[in-house]
């Protein structure tokens, strides 16, 4: 499939897409808010929440990343350690 194909297939999935798409009101937590109590709810509890998942996000991808570097550095010593490296004659 070439490049202007896959634009035009590209432009179709997006513009299909917005005309199923409904109309996005608000964030989730202010949403549910609202609804709540008949357009009466508590706004003040919902934009807290989503503040909170939104400081919540980089912190949970920092500690994600520093996780899988960890177990990354372990397994490279646990292998470092059964075959050591083996150093070629001459280039010492």
């Amino acid at each position: 499939m070439n490049l202007t194909k896959r634009s035009w297939l590209m432009w179709i999935v997006a513009l299909a897409i917005l005309a199923v798409a409904t109309d996005v009101w608000a964030c989730p937590g202010c949403k549910e808010a609202i609804e709540g109590n008949n357009g009466q709810g508590d706004v003040v509890s919902g934009y807290m929440y989503s503040i909170l998942f939104m400081m919540a996000m980089p912190f949970t991808l920092l500690a994600s990343f520093v996780t899988y570097m960890y177990f990354q550095v372990r397994k490279a010593r646990a292998v470092a350690a059964v075959a050591p490296i083996q150093v070629i004659p001459g280039l010492e």
